[in-house]
């Protein structure tokens, strides 16, 4: 039997900000009832004006948003949080009224992008698969 590996795939700048602890909460219309490791994957799309705006509200510098912008992968699996709580009350600046927060800890940025094709939802993939993706690159 393969074991499964949860991943969430998650727009740039904001699967960036993820991995690098600067985003604890991501706001999704759905809860989820999964507690534990998620790989974070970056789709191909950029949120262009989700960025700008984060920028406007001062939670990221014009430098930070070029960098993901220009570097930060996409169409990739780039690292893994654990998700410990999905609440509708999270006190954090990244919570938006009216949806489920989805509550990180624990981010860890892999060295190098795994690309990948990224799913919507909560989505699943083989551990022997991303480890032969991981051998790909």
């Amino acid at each position: 039997m393969n074991e499964k590996v949860k991943c969430l795939t998650v727009r740039q700048p904001y699967a960036s900000l993820i991995i690098h602890g600067n985003k604890p909460v991501e706001n999704r219309t759905w809860r989820t009832g999964w507690r534990g490791p998620l790989l974070i994957h970056a789709a191909k799309k950029w949120d262009k004006p989700g960025g700008l705006d984060i920028v406007e509200r001062r939670l990221i510098t014009y430098q930070h948003l070029w960098l993901c912008s220009e570097y930060g992968a996409r169409g990739a699996i780039i690292g893994q949080v654990n998700l410990v709580d999905c609440v509708r009350d999270s006190d954090s600046e990244w919570a938006e009224d009216g949806m489920w927060h989805w509550v990180f800890a624990d981010p860890i940025a892999f060295e190098e992008p795994i690309p990948y094709r990224g799913r919507q939802g909560l989505w699943s993939i083989d551990a022997a698969e991303l480890e032969a993706a991981k051998r790909r690159i």
